[in-house]
């Protein structure tokens, strides 16, 4: 009888027998990263006096000298003098800033980026005595600033690892003080499951806030590769959710 003719089931399938119920298989989500981080470095400001967020300067500008006297045997610092001890702060420190006196000798006066030391004159302890005399004056310059460490952090990003093993958001992260900075991106495919048999393959998820989708194009193996760039601020970003596998 005519109205027994199968017409093709009107199965939709994914296997090679569309009239066989088979669910499509899930892809693998591989993603790639690569990261760069970093710190301030330099003299930070002077104790007491800091900015928030605190900065930092690579240099360090000296002038003056503090001349310390020692009468190892004389009291009240007359007589002979047993030593001379002088300390210049002369010059330029990219690094350790000269230590100009260990006592109360040396009155210091400060703001955020120049700090002065005046020897008092006064004669100190019993033999042996100790005097300091003179006036040397630190001044911080150079500023390493927050612009700065994003754009050297930004340059040290490399290329990616190509190990396809990675984490699978992107990120970043400026501390509070502003003087770490972290970043990372990442690009990411599906490796497409064994589709021998089939005609249709479509994957969907979010990437973030949005949507994608691929289809398969018959033969390829994976996808295309995507990218998420480092976000314009503190957090993650480009986390992929909601991974469906289906027959178009």
């Amino acid at each position: 009888m005519p109205w027994l003719k199968s017409v093709g089931c009107g199965c939709g399938g994914c296997g090679p027998d569309p009239c066989t119920p088979q669910s499509a298989p899930a892809p693998t989500l591989q993603c790639d990263s690569v990261e760069a981080s970093d710190n301030k470095d330099g003299n930070a400001e002077f104790a007491g006096y800091e900015s928030t967020p605190p900065k930092y300067y690579r240099e360090s500008i000296g002038a003056g000298s503090i001349t310390q006297k020692i009468w190892e045997f004389n009291p009240g610092c007359t007589g002979t003098v047993t030593e001379t001890i002088v300390t210049n702060f002369s010059g330029t420190y990219a690094g350790t800033l000269p230590a100009p006196c260990a006592d109360v000798a040396c009155v210091p006066s400060a703001t955020a980026t120049v700090k002065t030391y005046t020897g008092d004159g006064a004669c100190y302890g019993t033999f042996p005595n100790h005097q300091h005399t003179g006036t040397g004056t630190l001044t911080l310059s150079d500023e390493f600033t927050t612009a700065q460490l994003i754009a050297q952090v930004a340059a040290a990003l490399g290329g990616y690892p190509g190990t396809w093993a990675g984490d699978c958001t992107a990120y970043r992260n400026l501390t509070a003080d502003e003087f770490t900075y972290t970043i990372r991106k990442f690009r990411y495919r599906f490796a497409l499951p064994t589709l021998t048999g089939f005609t249709t393959y479509k994957i969907t998820w979010t990437e973030g806030a949005t949507a994608r989708e691929y289809i398969w194009d018959g033969s390829a193996t994976e996808t295309g590769v995507y990218e998420v760039a480092v976000p314009g601020s503190n957090g993650t970003a480009g986390a992929i959710t909601g991974i469906t596998a289906s027959c178009v």
